[in-house]
């Protein structure tokens, strides 16, 4: 039986061009650069491991080591559902402002997915059959 080759590995970007977008990708966000980008995640992550080691009291330099790691995490998964929360009340915000505009930018949505984006938004609410454009084959029940 031969033995099945192994996939080749990606080696990332190539280009000079790629090379330092890749580089630059973790200054974006933080969440994989290997120390902490911010004043603010910094801050954050020194008060969680504070109050960690407060309510721990470890004695043990690894269980030091791994709430130090554990509070590093913790701050940059909520600078990240921030960043995240910004940006989605960004999108809705020109979302509400030009319902239009944004579902045209959307590649592969289809008009029946536009039509009832479009009509939730103006009514405040969602209803199949009164949102449908064609409500050819639904009843309503009841």
């Amino acid at each position: 039986m031969p033995i099945p080759k192994s996939k080749p590995r990606q080696t990332g970007p190539k280009s000079d061009s790629g090379k330092k977008q890749a580089s630059a990708n973790a200054l974006q966000h933080g969440a994989t650069a290997s120390i902490i980008v911010s004043q603010t995640a910094y801050d954050l992550a020194q008060s969680y491991e504070k109050e960690l080691l407060t309510h721990y009291k470890p004695s043990n330099p690894l269980v030091k080591l791994q709430i130090q790691r554990i509070a590093t995490t913790r701050a940059k998964l909520s600078q990240l559902y921030e960043q995240e929360e910004a940006k989605l009340a960004l999108v809705y915000k020109e979302f509400e402002d030009n319902p239009q505009k944004v579902m045209d930018s959307i590649q592969g949505v289809n008009e029946f997915a536009v039509k009832l984006a479009l009509a939730t938004l103006k009514n405040g609410s969602f209803s199949l059959l009164r949102n449908c454009p064609s409500s050819n084959g639904l009843r309503q029940m009841g």
